[in-house]
């Protein structure tokens, strides 16, 4: 699931190959520092290539299988929220639109006259 974190990120937000290239590799350091404080603490410090062989067949499960739906399920999810961030702005800006456009006049009528008695 930490991996759809960085696939919601390169779907919602457009990225360069290079930014691509550095999530991958911040990715694969995070993961493989889990892997060896899983073998230190679970397995006594033995790695086995069976840990590799399993952790490329579940990432290749979970990606085509749980990790879709999962994704699919937080783009609905940030279009939706992107829609109402666009609605938001768009009231907000009617509102400083129409206060600039009040002060604007005020400021081309000139200063109010006082009356003297």
């Amino acid at each position: 699931m930490v991996y759809d974190i960085f696939r919601i990120c390169r779907i919602t937000v457009p990225h360069n190959n290079l930014l691509v290239i550095i999530e991958d590799i911040i990715f694969f350091i995070l993961y493989s520092v889990f892997i060896m404080a899983f073998t230190i603490s679970a397995a006594r410090a033995d790695f086995r290539i069976y840990y590799i062989v399993g952790n490329i067949l579940g990432f290749i499960l979970y990606h085509y299988t749980i990790g879709n739906i999962v994704t699919g399920i937080f783009l609905k999810i940030s279009s939706f929220v992107r829609k109402i961030f666009k609605a938001f702005t768009k009231i907000i800006s009617h509102i400083t639109n129409f206060f600039v456009k009040s002060f604007t006049l005020r400021l081309k009528k000139g200063p109010a006259k006082v009356k003297k008695y």
